[in-house]
């Protein structure tokens, strides 16, 4: 058998060449490779390789007992990554997999479904010099809905993006797109910050009722404290499934951004045009911006619970953009206000001259 300290200490190290490697030099690269091939050649010995090639969808069950491994980033023999070549999910147990079947039955795919879109990642908490704005306009919002057909789109942007904003009404779908942060004095130490400057962490979401699907696009948005045996519950995967959702994706650990959008963009293609399960579009984005050479943050987003049934039906054509029924705050981005200011300035420049001249 195989240790599990020695998964663990695997596992670190290849978290640790996926940071050097994000902005490092070639060697770096290779020192991340290098880490993959290891963990995967424990993890997946020939034998199994073999067994689950053929396999469309595969769960992972149970790993909060060995820490975090990223299997969607780690390659078969044949060189293609898990999370390309399969439709991957992830359980803390059997038994919540059985309770979520029972408690979280399938549904009927819709021809159309409410989706609610919160985002503020240009809101840092204060007291965070780590962490930067990241800009979300318009032009973010519609790389997110361009190819949504089915979806009939609520869009909370800035300091109209709060947790009641994202809970506060019923939704179908809801994906949140802001900075996470971390608390080591808190028992539930991971947090989502809103528009409103306002951290939510774990037992805050616990404690309300989320929606059948939920997309936490925000770093470290999965990470908890190791507490191997209570079914994920303190981690914010976990917490949302008993708190209403039938699958969760979040990420473990730090992502980047522009990768993170350029997914969720070929995700809610795959759930909202190509009617495919939540599972199989998670997969499909991936291939979609580069697959087995994507960038590794595309396989750093994991999706928790069940995620083996569509949305909606295939609508067919061409994909179009989500339906917009409301929209709040936000900008149409930075060009816009540049070519206002320096239109103002070139007026004012203008009468100054006028005035000198008379």
């Amino acid at each position: 058998g195989v240790r599990t300290s020695t998964i663990a200490r695997l596992s670190r190290q290849l978290v640790d060449s996926v940071h050097l490697a994000r902005h490092g030099t070639a060697d770096d690269r290779r020192r991340q490779a290098d880490a993959e091939r290891t963990l995967a050649e424990l993890l997946l010995p020939s034998a199994l390789a073999a067994a689950i090639t053929p396999l469309e969808r595969l769960t992972i069950v149970g790993l909060d007992s060995h820490g975090y491994v990223p299997f969607e980033a780690l390659r078969r023999p044949d060189g293609r990554r898990l999370g390309t070549a399969h439709a991957i999910a992830y359980l803390p147990s059997a038994n919540l997999g059985c309770w979520l079947a029972r408690n979280r039955p399938a549904p009927t795919p819709a021809a159309s479904i409410d989706l609610r879109l919160v985002a503020c990642p240009e809101v840092v908490p204060t007291g965070s010099p780590t962490l930067q704005p990241l800009a979300f306009s318009r032009t973010e919002r519609d790389e997110l809905l361009h190819a949504a057909s089915a979806a009939n789109a609520r869009v909370f942007l800035g300091s109209t993006a709060t947790l009641d904003a994202a809970l506060g009404h019923p939704t179908s779908l809801l994906e949140i797109v802001a900075h996470g942060v971390r608390d080591e004095r808190r028992s539930d130490p991971q947090g989502i910050v809103f528009g409103d400057g306002q951290t939510a962490w774990t037992n805050d979401f616990a404690t309300r009722q989320l929606p059948s699907w939920v997309v936490f696009a925000a770093c470290r948005a999965g990470r908890g404290r190791f507490r191997p045996g209570d079914d994920g519950r303190h981690l914010l995967g976990g917490a949302s499934l008993l708190a209403g959702a039938r699958a969760v994706l979040a990420p473990h650990l730090e992502i980047d951004y522009r990768t993170t959008l350029a997914l969720l963009g070929a995700l809610n293609r795959g759930l909202l045009h190509d009617g495919v399960p939540f599972d199989e579009a998670l997969r499909r984005a991936r291939v979609a911006i580069g697959g087995d050479d994507a960038p590794v943050d595309a396989f750093l987003l994991h999706l928790h619970g069940l995620g083996d049934v569509p949305l909606v039906a295939a609508a067919g054509g061409e994909p179009r953009p989500a339906t917009i029924t409301q929209e709040e705050g936000g900008r149409t981005g930075w060009l816009p206000w540049l070519l206002a200011a320096a239109a103002i300035a070139a007026v004012g420049a203008t009468v100054a001259l006028r005035r000198r001249r008379t």
